[in-house]
């Protein structure tokens, strides 16, 4: 028995790449590690952009960088940007259809995938629910029924003639398309104060929420992917 478990010791010493390789079968040397360098995609982001007709400032690092960063989270969100373009397949037709129709910028479609993501049956932790994301009281401003029965903020056609309706209210208050957009994500009350306390009236120089402060660029975001 000693014999044959040295001789089974002996065999395995001498296999190639055996336990312990003898000196005469030396190891395999390990594959050389590759040296070229694989580039990852890079997106640029346009030099020049307009929403809702106004010039987008992107000479102004600040704003360049916040759309950047805004861009790059969209962009690399791959099953989110698929389900945006099948989305709006389905959906864009009837927006553009009305804001023709109210001769309103078409731009403005890109706010319900900054919202919703254009998913008609959303719910905010905050109570807001819908494509469009209306609050309760807002909702019941503009003539949606919210009810046990029935709530229109989740009818894809009566709440997009609603957020229609308050975007309109929004630019004539405002009179700058940035600021009736973040209006629309803040509330109007909250953008005057916040004008009001800091004399300045432009969107992109303006103190607001973080979420505010981003929306924008967002709606940005989505354009140039969209």
């Amino acid at each position: 028995m000693a014999l044959i478990i040295i001789f089974v010791l002996a065999g395995l010493w001498l296999l190639p790449g055996g336990v312990g390789a003898g000196p005469g079968l030396p190891l395999a040397a390990p594959p050389a590690a590759s040296s070229e360098v694989v580039p990852l995609p890079f997106f640029a982001a346009p030099t020049q952009m307009f929403l809702c007709g106004e010039p987008v400032p992107l000479n102004d690092p600040e704003v360049r960088e916040a759309l950047d960063r805004e861009f790059v989270i969209e962009v690399w969100s791959r099953a989110q940007t698929t389900m945006w373009l099948k989305r709006a397949h389905r959906y864009f037709p009837e927006i553009e259809r009305k804001l023709r129709a109210r001769r309103l910028p078409l731009d403005l479609k890109y706010v319900v995938l900054a919202e919703s993501d254009l998913r008609t049956q959303a719910r905010s932790s905050a109570g807001a629910m819908g494509p469009w994301q209306f609050m309760g009281p807002t909702a019941q401003q503009l003539q949606l029924r919210c009810d046990k029965a029935i709530d229109e903020r989740l009818n894809f056609g009566a709440a997009t003639d609603a957020a229609l309706t308050h975007l309109e209210r929004l630019h004539r208050l405002f009179h700058s398309w940035p600021l009736a957009l973040a209006a629309y994500n803040a509330g109007e009350g909250r953008v005057q104060k916040a004008i009001a306390a800091q004399g300045v009236n432009n969107y992109y120089h303006l103190s607001l929420p973080e979420e505010t402060e981003r929306y924008i660029y967002r709606i940005l975001a989505a354009n140039i992917i969209m």
